[in-house]
């Protein structure tokens, strides 16, 4: 332990005791915590068997029954345990496809099944876009 002054007490000074970081672990929150020093978070997972990982979660998902939070023109959303799941036909091809994400992640679903016909669509948007600007 490391001494550390809080203020003054009664001979002057208030002395009091800190964990000190070679002691040994004293929990993530107090790493985080301890003199603003960042730790990094390490993982021994290689990209494979993470991909994995999370390829046998979202099966592990989808063989619990679904909620339908939405079924509209847009797509159909379910919900199976911690894994959202959008249904939707894609705007470039017409096929449909589906995209898993965790219910935690609160960005756009996408309108196209692969990112070469996302970059079409942008394409002929853009196209679009600026014919109108020019004809105003």
């Amino acid at each position: 332990m490391s001494d550390f002054c809080d203020g003054l007490g009664a001979d002057g000074w208030h002395i009091v005791e800190i964990p000190d970081p070679d002691e040994g672990p004293g929990g993530r929150e107090d790493d985080i915590l301890f003199e603003g020093r960042v730790f990094p978070v390490t993982s021994s997972m290689t990209p494979e068997e993470s991909g994995a990982a999370r390829t046998a979660a979202v099966d592990a998902a989808m063989a619990l029954p679904g909620k339908v939070l939405q079924d509209d023109e847009n797509g159909r959303m379910l919900l199976h345990g911690t894994w959202k799941v959008m249904h939707r036909t894609c705007r470039h091809c017409g096929e449909a496809f589906v995209q898993h994400r965790p219910v935690s992640q609160r960005r756009r679903w996408s309108w196209f099944c692969s990112e070469e016909h996302q970059a079409e669509g942008k394409r002929t948007a853009d196209r679009e876009r600026l014919r109108l600007k020019r004809a105003a």
